[in-house]
């Protein structure tokens, strides 16, 4: 019998309006970050992290931007896409029966 497929993931983290999902294939040493999801809700820290990162991506993309176009930013409902991929190491799995 031949063993194969994708499974998906969905972590639903509690206490937190915010889930992930994850697909890997049947070995899963390489899992991908398809999506997160989170509502409205969020802590000061929180949306810093967000205006930071937001940042980075502009500055990556090469967008200039001013702060002060940030000043009045409102954490929204957010679903992110393609987040990318974790590669595990045969050697560093415990494994245990």
């Amino acid at each position: 019998m031949e063993r194969g497929g994708y499974f998906k993931l969905e972590i639903k983290y509690r206490g937190f309006p915010e889930s992930s999902v994850f697909m890997t294939h049947w070995q899963a040493m390489k899992w991908h970050w398809i999506s997160r999801y989170r509502s409205t809700g969020f802590t000061d820290e929180e949306v810093q992290d967000e205006i930071d990162a937001l940042k980075w991506r502009l500055k990556k993309n090469g967008i200039e931007f001013s702060d002060d176009e940030f000043k009045d930013y409102e954490a929204s409902e957010r679903l992110e896409l393609g987040l990318g991929s974790l590669q595990l190491k045969s050697e560093d799995l415990i494994y245990f029966d």
